[in-house]
């Protein structure tokens, strides 16, 4: 159970390192002063409406989110929570299935008693290459188990840094900050808190797909 407590922290720290080193700058500036499109070089991000946002950086918005509530209180994060454990009591699992049929392999062995020259060069040769399958095993599973957190995590990542888009484009939030009791910053004003905000709105729109976590984890690849 503690083991399943830190692999959660790590979560946690991961995706609250993402969001507080990769700010997210939301405004976007047209490159012509007359307001002209350039059809060269549009982008899709053109598109979007940034009315709402300072031209400038005088007077800009910034607010902020708890990660620390969002860990615990939006179903789609506590998913990718229970999906990250999951993946680690599967490895677990397999590793302890080998063990097993190793303990068997040796007790096997055990059960013959005292063994003929030929068959502890046989012992020995078995056993080296069932110590062989073993590490071969535990590597294997742990670039899994770390594929799987390392993608689970992006699609938590990608999931919150949308929400926050929409969420200062509707608002006029110039800047959306992570906030994580212990984290770099040591105050910020609860009166710009969107904590209970973001919340209902990544719980509602969760709640409206039928996607699974691993199938929303394979899109976000």
């Amino acid at each position: 159970m503690q083991n399943n407590s830190n692999k959660l922290a790590v979560l946690s720290l991961i995706i609250n390192a993402f969001l507080a080193l990769a700010v997210i700058i939301l405004f976007v500036r047209n490159p012509k002063a007359s307001g002209e499109a350039d059809s060269d070089n549009a982008q899709p991000v053109d598109t979007m409406d940034v009315s709402n946002l300072h031209d400038k950086g005088e007077g800009a918005v910034i607010v902020y989110y708890n990660s620390d509530s969002l860990n615990t209180k939006c179903t789609f994060i506590m998913d990718l929570q229970q999906e990250i454990m999951d993946a680690q009591k599967n490895a677990e699992s397999k590793m302890a299935s080998k063990q097993k049929e190793v303990e068997n392999w040796q007790k096997k062995w055990s059960d013959k008693g005292p063994l003929l020259s030929s068959e502890e060069q046989q012992y020995a040769k078995e056993y080296e290459q069932k110590q062989m399958e073993m590490m071969q095993m535990q590597q294997n599973l742990e670039q899994e188990l770390f594929e799987t957190q390392n993608r689970l995590t992006l699609t938590g990542v990608t999931r919150i840094q949308s929400h926050c888009r929409d969420l200062a484009l509707e608002n006029g939030y110039d800047y959306v900050i992570s906030y994580q009791l212990g984290g770099q910053f040591l105050f910020c004003n609860p009166k710009m808190d969107i904590t209970n905000s973001l919340i209902d709105r990544m719980n509602a729109d969760y709640q409206t797909t039928d996607e699974t976590v691993p199938a929303d984890a394979e899109t976000a690849e």
